[in-house]
């Protein structure tokens, strides 16, 4: 038996397409911190640049993961 999530209007969608959709999610995260980070630099707030770094290197690596030559879910 499955379970609806409530975050997801379509029952067309099952987990393993919304697995499918993290690598693309991740890219985005990436670029989306990417420029919070340049615009922090501008501002010169230096100190909070430091959690969208951690942000930046957390989603490289689970894009670096699924994409990778070596993805861990087929």
């Amino acid at each position: 038996m499955t379970q609806s999530t409530p975050w997801i209007a379509s029952s067309a969608i099952s987990g393993s397409s919304t697995l499918a959709a993290l690598p693309l999610v991740a890219l985005d995260l990436v670029l989306l911190m990417t420029g919070a980070a340049i615009t922090r630099i501008r501002r010169h707030e230096f100190t909070l640049m430091v959690v969208d770094l951690v942000y930046i290197v957390l989603a490289a690596f689970t894009l670096w993961r699924r994409f990778g030559s070596k993805p861990f879910i087929n």
